[in-house]
């Protein structure tokens, strides 16, 4: 029912965040109230619908019917965070239904003999509205996640002159790079950027086999085969990789400013009170280890999944480190 809101789905494309991360929720659902008001008008019409010759209308309730059946087993599946992208789809569907509901009190209108809507004109009025509404978020697309894009293009030189000059283990152009990441921040996400990066460099980038399926079977190696390992490292693990012997750190970048460095000390303070308040340890662990499995974390106090997703934004340190092959 609250994909239903078809007050959220308009106020959320006209509405943009700064962030992705930030403003998910945007999407991820309206008030079910509004949904289920939405919902019972459409059922009402689909009844109207029934005593109308035009048997078009019919089929287009029908499909909101069984898309709605469908929406329904499909979201009962889900388990786990539900992602907005999830059920991104299901707008559309409370879409259709407001056109079908439209288009029978139309016809139920007319049919009764009273004077015939103009319709055509409201019809073109609202697609030169939408119109203007698509060009103007197509303006402003930017690419997601660009905190992390920023990071990766802060490291992508100087480990690239690091790797011609053969800092390191590394032997030039010439070599095979297995690039591995110990990320306590986002899952790895840069490190399938690094890869992406180095090749269109020149260089052989490759991952062992636990990555086969993102960075696809033909850039996969075995520990035996690289020349070097080119480490992406974020966060407490870059003062852990600096201890080890062989290894050389070649980038690094630090995100936040002073008054952002501040914050996120606040936020990380705040989250772990209040998880140590709820019982949480095992997630205190995770706020320095991995924050992005501890802000996925169901069990979560209200208003710590703002705080954990705002840190993500915030960033973290992040540096390259060229080891010898096996070091992770």
């Amino acid at each position: 029912m609250a994909h239903f809101d078809i007050v959220h789905v308009v106020s959320s494309s006209l509405r943009r965040g700064d962030n992705s991360i930030e403003s998910l929720d945007d999407l991820a659902g309206g008030r079910w109230g509004v949904g289920a008001v939405v919902l019972l008008l459409w059922v009402a019409a689909a009844v109207v619908s029934l005593r109308l010759t035009d048997r078009r209308i019919r089929r287009l309730h029908a499909v909101v019917a069984v898309s709605t059946a469908m929406a329904f087993f499909s979201t009962a599946r889900i388990f786990g965070k539900v992602w907005y992208y999830l059920t991104l789809w299901s707008w559309s569907i409370a879409l259709i239904a407001v056109a079908a509901s439209v288009w029978t009190f139309v016809a139920w209108w007319e049919a009764a003999g009273r004077r015939r809507l103009p319709v055509g004109r409201a019809a073109m009025a609202v697609l030169a509205l939408a119109g203007v509404v698509f060009v103007r978020d197509s303006m402003m697309v930017d690419p997601p996640e660009d905190h992390l894009s920023r990071g990766l293009d802060a490291l992508v030189d100087p480990t690239v002159d690091a790797l011609r000059s053969g800092e390191g283990a590394a032997t030039g152009p010439d070599g095979v790079y297995a690039v591995i990441w110990d990320d306590a921040y986002f899952f790895g996400s840069q490190g399938y950027g690094l890869i992406n990066e180095l090749e269109r460099r020149g260089f052989t980038a490759r991952a062992y086999n636990t990555f086969r399926v993102p960075v696809t079977p033909q850039r996969i190696i075995d520990p035996s085969q690289a020349t070097a390992e080119v480490a992406l490292v974020t966060g407490v693990n870059v003062a852990d990789w600096r201890t080890r012997p062989g290894v050389v750190e070649v980038a690094y970048y630090e995100p936040r400013n002073a008054a952002q460095l501040a914050e996120f000390a606040l936020l990380r303070e705040q989250a772990i009170d209040e998880l140590q308040r709820a019982g949480l340890a095992d997630v205190v662990a995770l706020v320095d280890t991995n924050l992005m499995l501890a802000r996925l974390d169901p069990r979560l106090p209200d208003g710590v999944e703002a705080q954990l997703a705002r840190m993500l934004v915030l960033g973290e340190e992040t540096a390259v480190f060229i080891a010898p092959p096996g070091s992770f």
